[in-house]
């Protein structure tokens, strides 16, 4: 007998064995029980076969959903498996993209430290950096800053061209001017970079001799579009509306208010 043959016959028996050897208990027993035994093969043949036929159909819907089940698992898992690979991929694609262009990271100047208790018409001068907000480094850093005072003018700029600027990289600016607790400061910065353009506005306030600040940065979309991508302030800017602390203009700080420490305090803070 050829292999083939033969293994046909063994993957029979093993699927059969059980609803043939029912069947034959089964044919057994109704010939025993059988009022009449003269006719024991017709009995047993018709048992057999019936019991024989139900029991394959039965096992044989059995095994079908079976395998149905299994291969709706197999299908569940696969489709579990491609979306965990589609989102590895992603993650990997969005990370490589973000490596080579920067992706939603942006520079942002930040204040480094200021004393905790400024004199009274003492000049005091902020240390000013420039660092990363986001996942990824930025490239081809420009910076333009103009720095306002009371009143609104401009008492210095700087700029900086920074090659790669790298998350927890800290740039400092060198020509922060100093002011004192009559003044307030305003820092607007132009920054490009590889992946955007973005217009930071930065206000500092003495109050009660002492430090109180605001950012807000935009960034350029396209067609003219301009969102405010980052915002922090002093809690005490919360009586403040957006256009007393921040102006009306994107690139300056028309209509802000420019506050003295005495005007502030008796005016919005208490």
């Amino acid at each position: 007998m050829k292999p083939e043959h033969l293994a046909i016959i063994k993957q029979l028996i093993k699927e059969f064995w059980i609803q043939l050897v029912l069947s034959i208990a089964w044919s057994v027993y109704t010939v025993y029980n059988a009022s009449e035994r003269s006719d024991v093969i017709s009995i047993f043949i018709k048992n057999f076969g019936t019991s024989f036929f139900l029991l394959s159909w039965f096992f044989g819907q059995f095994i079908r959903v079976k395998k149905q089940k299994k291969t709706e698992n197999s299908f569940e898992e696969l489709k579990t498996k491609t979306e965990e690979l589609i989102k590895q991929l992603e993650q990997a694609t969005t990370k490589t993209i973000g490596n080579l262009t920067g992706g939603n990271s942006f520079p942002i100047i930040k204040l480094a430290s200021f004393p905790a208790i400024i004199e009274i018409n003492k000049k005091c001068t902020p240390v000013i950096f420039i660092e990363v907000e986001g996942d990824f480094p930025v490239f081809d850093v420009e910076v333009v800053i103009l720095y306002y005072s009371i009143p609104e003018y401009s008492i210095s700029d700087e700029r900086k061209t920074i090659e790669i600027l790298h998350k927890q990289t800290f740039v400092k600016l060198e020509k922060v001017p100093s002011f004192t607790s009559m003044e307030n400061l305003k820092v607007v910065a132009h920054i490009t970079t590889r992946n955007g353009s973005f217009i930071q506005k930065l206000r500092m306030d003495i109050v009660d001799e002492r430090l109180m600040w605001a950012t807000r940065t935009f960034k350029f979309m396209g067609k003219g579009s301009i969102d405010i991508i980052h915002e922090e302030k002093h809690p005490k800017y919360n009586e403040m509306t957006d256009e007393a602390i921040f102006g009306t203009g994107t690139v300056d700080f028309k209509r802000s208010k420019n506050l003295t420490s005495s005007h502030f305090s008796a005016n919005h803070l208490h």
